[in-house]
């Protein structure tokens, strides 16, 4: 089970999840995996690919859509790879699942890059390879909670250390009140890569991590609560 969080903002891309995985849904077994990946798309720029659902299926999926061993041309576009590789790709992986197993594949996918022309792109990809061009992408169990909070929030006009930290908040909040996501104590993961750096990925260390889990006990949506009453108040005043 997981929460995966992608956000296009005015910057840059960035990807955050949890670590925690369920290896069997009707026991208690757990242990801390990663489900954020990095690689090199065309020109040395970088691609982030996040799994959610069946970690099996979805490193397959991963596997078989690696742009680093597909020789790409230098200026080859994010929406090249997309339609050119991922969407046909994982169509017949599909395909082929679905014949010799009789069950369809149980995961999604959340990519981000920047694009040949220097924009931050993000898409989430189906087990079918079909996809959609997102700002804000979320997948998982907790992808609800997620959502309630970034609706009304237009990262577009964000800065990215700003997004990574929103990014790690909510994973952290969720992963309170969650019991199949957990970014406490079994650790999250960030990744951006920045419009003016293409070609690097920032991870999240140590130091950030620490200060997202300040940022935890400090930031409280109480205010929510506080503007509730506060426009109340104002209509029934009208």
């Amino acid at each position: 089970m997981t929460l995966i969080i992608g956000l296009v903002c005015k910057n840059g891309v960035a990807i955050g999840a949890d670590r925690l995985e369920i290896l069997f849904r009707a026991t208690s077994l757990k242990r801390p995996t990663r489900k954020i990946y990095e690689f090199n798309l065309g020109d040395e720029r970088k691609l982030l690919v996040a799994i959610a659902g069946t970690r099996q299926d979805g490193e397959r999926a991963v596997i078989r859509i690696n742009p680093e061993g597909l020789r790409l041309p230098k200026d080859y576009s994010f929406n090249e790879y997309l339609g050119d590789v991922v969407e046909p790709t994982l169509s017949r992986f599909y395909s082929s699942l679905k014949e010799k197993r009789g069950r369809e594949p149980n995961y999604s996918l959340i990519l981000g890059a920047i694009d040949v022309d220097g924009d931050p792109k993000l898409a989430i990809v189906y087990p079918d390879g079909s996809y959609d061009l997102e700002t804000r992408s979320v997948l998982g169990v907790a992808a609800p909670l997620a959502e309630m909070v970034l609706r009304d929030i237009r990262t577009e006009d964000l800065d990215l250390k700003i997004v990574r930290y929103l990014i790690g908040l909510i994973i952290a909040k969720v992963s309170l009140v969650h019991q199949e996501v957990d970014g406490l104590m079994y650790g999250m993961d960030i990744a951006s890569i920045a419009e003016d750096r293409p070609g690097e990925v920032q991870w999240l260390g140590e130091e950030e991590f620490n200060r997202i889990i300040k940022l935890t006990g400090e930031v409280s949506f109480n205010i929510i609560a506080e503007m509730i009453k506060k426009k109340i108040t104002e209509i029934e005043e009208k």
